[in-house]
Order: structure tokens, then sequence, then C-alpha cells
């Protein structure tokens, strides 16, 4: 199942390309490419109106991102047109954000295992919940792993 974006604080793909209602579906449609989806589910997802989703879904179908993938009773369900040249590229670069970031927080994790010399900084992570270790760890890497 795909994550409800309303429920991230900041997602790093709507921090870079703008947090619409858009392109919030345009990230729920590429976090889950490889499925379709019917509006409802959607606009559930992402917290926005269906009306709204409607008219993007329209926009999105025309410039041929998203496509009609089948109906099932009266719902009409769309998916990622991957074989779309844009569509393809925010895909590209919704991967190359979160693999960047994946990295960064490898790297910061790498950091305290050396800092602390220790082979798996976990051990502080659970420490800090603790409270022993909890002035040592850098809040933004504990933010990251809550």
């Amino acid at each position: 199942m795909v994550r409800k974006v309303e429920n991230v604080e900041n997602s790093l793909f709507l921090d870079v390309v703008g947090n619409s209602v858009r392109n919030k579906i345009l990230e729920f449609f590429i976090e889950g490419r490889e499925r379709d989806y019917p509006i409802k589910y959607v606009a559930e997802e992402i917290n926005a109106n269906r009306n709204t989703i409607y008219k993007f879904i329209d926009e999105l179908t025309s410039n041929g991102m998203l496509i009609f993938s089948r109906k099932i009773g009266s719902s009409n369900f769309y998916k990622l047109n991957l074989q779309n040249s844009f569509a393809a590229e925010l895909v590209k670069l919704f991967d190359k954000v979160i693999n960047e970031k994946i990295n960064e927080l490898i790297k910061k994790e790498e950091d305290l295992e050396k800092q602390y010399k220790i082979r798996d900084a976990t051990q502080i992570y659970e420490s800090a919940y603790w409270g022993s270790n909890y002035i040592k760890i850098n809040p933004l890497i504990m933010s990251k792993i809550s």
C-alpha cells in the first residue's frame, strides 16, 4: 500500500517540485508506479476533494502522464504512464531525491559508528530512546529513524 502523503511532515519529492495537489497526485502515482488506482482511493490517500482529483486526473491523462487502465463497476482506474518521457523523467527525479537522502543517512550512520567505535549505530539509537546517550545523538538523525 502507498503511504498517505498527508501523514508525512516533509515529502522530499514535494520539497523539490512544489507542494500542490497536482504534485501530490504525481507523487502518489510515482510511488505506486506498478499499480493502478481508482480516483476515490487517490483522493482518500492524499486527503483531497474527489472533484479536484478528477480535474487533475483529466489533465494528467490528456497530457499522457497517466493512462486509464481498467474499469471495475463504476470506478475508473488509472496508472502512471511510464512510456511518457516526462513521467519517466519525474520517476528518475523521485528516485534520485530518495536515493540521495538514503545515502546521506547512511553516511551519518557510518560517521556515528566511527565516532562511537561501534559496529552498528542502531546501538546508539536504542540507547538514546532510553536516555543514556540522548544528548550525544544528532536530533536530525533521531528524527529520521523514528
